[in-house]
């Protein structure tokens, strides 16, 4: 699934030396389980996205991967995973989680800053992608500052519809489960 998924933004995640093919990816997936954390998320009774973690030189800080599909982008599925998945991570003991973004990825990089990241710098033609090199950007989310920005978010005032009838129901939060 998560092949499938990457395939319609791979030119905007990932790089040259990034697996080129199914099996690559499973390979790479395997070879890191052991530290790699991971969670599915779920609307319903539909997988749309995954969420991971890694240790990067120790284990309070560390790097996180996400992926969704399509139709589970936006704000009330992706932030709410993420949130989720963050609240987990710092109650767990880390103290940093990073990102690194292409420099030119407008919507990694807002949604990163809407949560409360933190731009600590450029890495100058720091891969290739698509032969050429390409800058990183370097994001990182401190745990006060994921309870600083949790704390100064109120939740979204409820909304009463004119008529039920017309009304659509919510779309359902969504489940974010650890997977083995």
């Amino acid at each position: 699934r998560l092949w499938s998924w990457i395939e319609e933004v791979r030119h905007k995640v990932a790089d040259d030396y990034s697996p080129q093919t199914l099996d690559a990816c499973i390979l790479d997936w395997r070879t890191r389980a052991n530290t790699r954390r991971t969670w599915g998320v779920w609307r319903g009774d539909e997988v749309g996205g995954a969420i991971s973690f890694e240790p990067w030189a120790t284990a309070d800080v560390g790097v996180t991967h996400a992926l969704f599909r399509r139709d589970f982008w936006g704000r009330e599925t992706t932030e709410t995973a993420l949130g989720m998945v963050y609240e987990q991570l710092f109650g767990s003991g880390v103290r940093k989680i990073l990102v690194f973004p292409f420099r030119e990825n407008n919507a990694i990089m807002a949604l990163t800053k809407r949560m409360g990241f933190q731009t600590e710098g450029t890495l100058r033609q720091q891969t290739i992608r698509d032969g050429k090199p390409v800058d990183v950007i370097v994001l990182g989310f401190l745990k006060e500052d994921f309870y600083r920005c949790r704390c100064s978010h109120s939740p979204p005032a409820a909304s009463s519809p004119a008529s039920s009838e017309t009304a659509s129901p919510p779309e359902p939060k969504p489940a974010v489960q650890r997977q083995p």
